[in-house]
């Protein structure tokens, strides 16, 4: 499907115009033209079809030392000229911001990022994708296959009042397959990626099978100091916690464990995290951010040393640096995650070095007790399998990971050489993250 957004960008052209003339200190919209198709499917049967077409306009603007933002979800100037309106009388009920940004005084330029668009994914072969997962379920007489397929295709737009404008398309698909066997033995297949094209989902529905292939029983959880091994999906849920802790916000409100750690080693010697933002066929690559700022390639961690903060022009004005082109709407944070380990092997070599542990392929309700230290647990969903002697053996269940964050990435014990992109609705930063293990984490029982 086509994405028009003609409307949008005469619209803002206006509501520009009339920021201006109010004589706000600065002003950035930012316009969204989103078409999804969703589909849905549990019990070996498709269950909803979907197509969602949205437009919004994001308004931010700062005037008199107040800082306000709302959306308009209804293309048409009368009604956002009122909104706005309204945000201009609130001023008088808003104190100043504490965090009132500096804004640029020159034009930006923003990079092209080639293949993060594609014109090929459609919901017909999303349709024979279930088609296909549904008749392996049969076929390898699994209780039920369920999932959902996302397909998006975004037009963004960005119009500022200090000289910058600009726009792209990027498509992205998420796809989540869960296969059940019996009770406590199940496995999931997540990736995210660009196009359908992208996607090998036979390959991906036997990855998820053999998982569960061998298991017909899973046994509770013993209590205790375990090395495990953690999946990409679960990688990348944990990832997304800590990276909380890079944002400079959470840095100036003192909710971070990495407060005054810049240049520090903070995590373990083989481990470097980078926001690849300008990547090709990286799902989650922006040229610029919700600021206009345009993004780069940064180097968060390196070798475990943390390099950088990651600001929006608030906090850059705070800390005297430029802005890394990390705005989000509240505060900034990653546009996306890849981890580098400084040597990786293959999976089946990383159970040999583990030897005897537990495997945990899932995890959800990842919460904390602190944030600014880093306690943490989260519970096992989905198979987790117990390690012995280097190879898989059992099943067990009710796992919960109660440990820190920062000491769990301090522990690792290797790579393995599989790194993927996967996205869901628990992990909301895209990320390219392999198989790690990790020494001595502490697991209870969840249930």
């Amino acid at each position: 499907m086509e994405l028009y957004s003609l409307h949008i960008e005469e619209l803002m052209d206006r509501l520009m115009d009339y920021l201006n003339n109010l004589g706000v200190d600065f002003a950035v919209l930012n316009g969204y033209k989103v078409v999804s198709d969703i589909i849905r499917f549990s019990n070996n049967n498709l269950d909803i079809i979907r197509t969602h077409d949205k437009s919004v306009i994001g308004i931010d603007i700062g005037f008199k030392k107040r800082r306000l933002y709302t959306d308009i979800h209804v293309m048409d100037f009368e009604r956002a000229r009122d909104a706005i309106d309204r945000m201009i009388k609130a001023v008088d009920y808003v104190p100043p911001s504490p965090l009132y940004p500096e804004v640029p005084d020159k034009k930006m330029n923003y990079s092209i990022i080639p293949n993060i668009y594609s014109e090929d994914s459609n919901v017909e072969i999303a349709l024979d994708m279930v088609r296909t997962l549904t008749r392996l379920g049969r076929r390898y007489r699994l209780e039920s296959v369920a999932g959902s397929i996302r397909i998006d295709r975004v037009k963004h737009i960005v119009s500022t009042s200090y000289g910058g404008s600009g726009e792209y398309k990027k498509s992205r698909v998420n796809i989540n397959v869960r296969l059940y066997k019996k009770q406590y033995i199940s496995s999931v297949f997540n990736r995210e990626v660009i196009g359908l094209e992208d996607i090998e989902i036979e390959e991906g529905f036997i990855e998820a099978y053999n998982l569960i292939r061998r298991v017909n029983k899973a046994m509770r959880v013993e209590p205790g100091r375990y090395s495990i091994i953690l999946s990409p999906m679960v990688v990348a849920n944990l990832l997304s916690h800590l990276a909380r802790g890079f944002s400079a916000y959470n840095v100036y409100i003192q909710n971070s464990p990495f407060i005054d750690k810049l240049g520090e080693q903070v995590l373990e010697s083989s481990l470097s995290i980078y926001d690849n933002a300008l990547e090709p066929s990286n799902p989650g690559a922006k040229p610029f951010d919700v600021e206009g700022i345009p993004t780069s390639d940064l180097a968060i961690v390196e070798n475990g040393v943390l390099k950088t903060y990651l600001h929006n022009l608030s906090t850059a004005g705070v800390y005297q640096v430029e802005s890394t082109g990390h705005a989000g709407r509240l505060m900034p944070s990653p546009h996306s995650l890849t981890v580098k380990p400084g040597s990786a092997s293959s999976l089946d070599n990383l159970f040999i070095d583990v030897k005897d542990g537990i495997y945990i392929t899932n995890v959800w309700y990842t919460r904390f007790q602190n944030f600014v230290k880093g306690d943490f647990s989260t519970i096992q969903r989905d198979v987790a399998l117990v390690i012995r002697n280097g190879e898989v053996r059992d099943a067990v269940y009710g796992c919960r990971i109660s440990d820190n964050l920062v000491r769990m990435f301090n522990n690792i014990i290797g790579y393995a050489d599989d790194n993927v992109w996967v996205r869901w609705w628990d992990t909301r930063i895209v990320s390219n993250v392999p198989h790690i293990a990790f020494s001595d984490i502490e697991i209870s029982t969840g249930y």
